[in-house]
């Protein structure tokens, strides 16, 4: 019963692909085993790439927004297309470049054509 069921609906998926109507999307689930694995991965990465507190912490944050920019890098990380030591190295470089940029002092650009006189 249940296979048939899962026939009808791919053949309805491949049938509305045919007339060019959107498929039913399935929601993507994950076990409880697969968020907890990469969730170690990315913890232990992080703290490979940072492990004073604050350094840790200002990463994990920025691990954070990254994926919620970008929620496809997430599923990416959980299917396994995505390793987590090469993910968490490209938002450790991204956050080291923001940092330092941060902290460049930029001189003054002095427009004012009074003193230019």
């Amino acid at each position: 019963r249940q296979l048939v069921s899962v026939l009808v609906k791919e053949w309805k998926n491949m049938s509305r692909g045919e007339q060019g109507t959107a498929a039913a999307s399935k929601p993507r689930v994950f076990s409880q085993r697969t968020l907890r694995n990469a969730a170690t991965d990315l913890e232990e990465s992080a703290h490979g790439k940072a492990p004073m507190v604050e350094k840790y912490q200002d990463l994990v944050k920025a691990l954070l927004g990254r994926l919620a920019q970008v929620p496809d890098q997430a599923i990416e990380l959980l299917d396994g297309g995505v390793q987590a030591p090469a993910f968490v190295g490209r938002v450790h470089k991204v956050a080291l470049a923001q940092e330092v940029s941060a902290r460049v002092k930029r001189p003054k650009l002095d427009h004012d054509p009074a003193k230019k006189a």
